[in-house]
């Protein structure tokens, strides 16, 4: 090639080794890789619960003082009135019993109350506060907690017992009459 070559040939012996450039660099992109990630998506089966047993304390008198049900179902109280080992309301003394079911071993919440007010049924100016505690087991038989509020329970196969106690002061002057209102406990997957 000679050194004086003119301005438009020597654009074209330029142009002609951009090409070859972008050419070789074309050839390179057959060196690019690609990958696959997979895409997995869990459907849980939706959490229920059921009160499988209602919380009945029985029959009380003033002078119980502070009565607590254990989740077991067994009553103490501070007082010095005994508590009746008779139950004219027709029910056995019972904590509440509450049915988990989901999917095999996930944890899940629990919400309750911090206290429930019972309402006299012959008066609604007739009041008590109920502070309720719990257990969770895996298996439909509880252990007799008398205190505790766990936030969090866990599935054994698919299914979880939460049992429900509670303290109940009663007044030495507390009013005769049928007390109710209702524990309320909700369970959602963690």
């Amino acid at each position: 090639m000679k050194a004086n070559l003119k301005p438009a040939v020597r654009a074209k012996y330029v142009a002609a080794a951009v090409v070859g450039l972008l050419g070789a660099c074309i050839a390179t992109g057959a060196q690019a890789a690609s990958a696959t990630a997979t895409a997995t998506a869990t459907v849980l089966t939706p959490m229920t619960i059921s009160a499988t047993t209602n919380m009945n304390f029985g029959d009380l008198v003033g002078g119980n003082g502070t009565v607590t049900l254990s989740t077991g179902g067994a009553l103490t109280k501070t007082g010095t009135t005994p508590i009746p080992t008779v139950n004219t309301n027709g029910s056995a003394v019972s904590a509440a019993m509450f049915t988990i079911g989901g999917t095999g071993t996930s944890t899940f919440a629990i919400t309750a109350p911090s206290t429930v007010t019972l309402t006299g049924t012959g008066s609604s100016s007739n009041t008590m506060t109920l502070t309720p505690f719990w257990e969770v087991t895996a298996t439909a038989t509880a252990t007799g907690v008398t205190s505790g509020t766990p936030a969090t329970g866990a599935l054994t196969s698919g299914a979880a017992f939460i049992f429900v106690g509670g303290s109940l002061p009663v007044a030495a002057n507390q009013a005769a009459d049928t007390y109710v209102g209702n524990v309320q406990v909700s369970v959602d997957y963690n």
